[in-house]
């Protein structure tokens, strides 16, 4: 399901970077469109806030979505988007809304 909103340099990138980038904040358009641009799948935010699509490496705090969240690895917090959620490893936290 990833593979769908995720661009192929995306899924590279998160691929060959080994290391998680730490940032507060991530605000983004489209996967590929946003603050963290191709790197997005190795840091892990604070909070994000996407427009319509979101896509990152993880989550600690609040991630909020017009469409659909993406995260690849783990969510500790808050997840609130329009249609879903997408999270590939551990989710954690009081709520998680459609």
């Amino acid at each position: 399901m990833g593979k769908i909103f995720v661009s192929r340099p995306q899924r590279i990138n998160a691929q060959n970077v080994n290391d998680s980038l730490n940032r507060k904040f991530q605000l983004s358009i489209l996967p590929f469109l946003g603050t963290n641009h191709l790197l997005s799948g190795s840091i892990k935010n604070d909070y994000s806030v996407n427009i319509l699509m979101g896509y990152s490496g993880g989550v600690r705090k609040l991630e909020v979505g017009g469409i659909v969240n993406g995260v690849r690895q783990n969510m500790k917090g808050l997840q609130v988007a329009g249609v879903g959620n997408i999270v590939g490893g551990i989710v954690a936290g009081k709520w998680q809304w459609l």
